[in-house]
């Protein structure tokens, strides 16, 4: 004779899987996120070497961040670097991290229409790839092209402040081509750009340092993809790259006059956010 369950054991039961999927989901959702990060970092690397390409075709100049075309098919239009780069990927899809729930997609502004991908998680490190208003900057400019950053992942928004698709990253303080002497940004005041936040001074802030891994915000244990000037591409905590471990680049601007400064003359220059 079959006994039916009683109602006790099946609440024990019940707990038992509430239990299980309480400490399952957490995994499963770790596991999917360790994938697309995964992901996001082989298309990190596809990036790499599409500008590797391009580099071989010009002269190893690289591309700019963005340049305003003036003449020619795409006259009035606000050249970006994912565009410039497409002869080389064919891919406009892979500029959009998975992990990434708010792409930035193109806008008008000042006249100017975006020509670029239409979703992009990406923002490029102005000293190597600077703004219209930059330099050019060769490969053998670099020097240890493996610890260099080339570009990094992109917030979509700092606060209420949406930033534009052509928004770049830089390493210094200041943080505009200026031909002024420069600082490199110190850890602690790129922390309280982000916490803060903002990217008034430090424009180290529009980087999304805190995709991937579930980190915090609040506490930086977080991590993001980059690719650098060798064309290889690693996640890094922003930790990992200031500071002693500084992977912004060791100078401003191609064509400044200005020069960097110790960081003991800096520490009174520099604003704490």
């Amino acid at each position: 004779m079959k006994r039916a369950f009683t109602l006790i054991e099946l609440l024990v039961v019940i707990a038992i899987i509430a239990i299980l999927a309480a400490i399952l989901f957490p995994v499963f959702a770790q596991a999917k996120e360790a994938a697309k990060k995964t992901t996001c970092l082989a298309h990190s690397k596809e990036m790499g070497t599409a500008i590797s390409l391009y580099l071989n075709d010009y002269d190893d100049v690289y591309l700019k961040g963005y340049y305003y075309e003036l003449d020619g098919p795409t006259a009035g239009r606000r050249v970006q670097w994912a565009y410039t780069l497409q002869p080389y990927i064919k891919n406009v899809d892979m500029f959009k991290c998975m992990s990434d729930f708010k792409p930035t997609p193109p806008q008008s502004t000042g006249g100017y229409l975006d020509l670029t991908v239409p979703a992009l998680s990406y923002t490029p490190n102005y000293a190597v790839m600077p703004a219209h208003d930059g330099g050019a900057v060769g490969a053998s400019n670099i020097g240890a092209t493996a610890d260099v950053i080339l570009i990094a992942e992109k917030q979509y928004e700092i606060g209420t402040k949406t930033l534009k698709p052509y928004a770049g990253a830089s390493g210094f303080y200041p943080d505009t081509p200026t031909n002024s002497d420069y600082c490199r940004s110190p850890l602690k005041n790129v922390l309280a750009a982000i916490d803060k936040p903002s990217d008034s001074n430090y424009k180290l802030a529009r980087v999304a340092f805190e995709r991937h891994t579930g980190g915090s915000t609040k506490k930086h244990d977080g991590n993001s993809n980059f690719v650098f000037c060798d064309g290889h591409a690693k996640s890094l905590a922003v930790a990992q790259t200031l500071d002693s471990n500084w992977k912004w680049g060791e100078y401003y601007y191609a064509g400044s006059t200005g020069k960097l400064l110790d960081d003991a003359t800096c520490a009174p220059l520099v604003p704490a956010n």
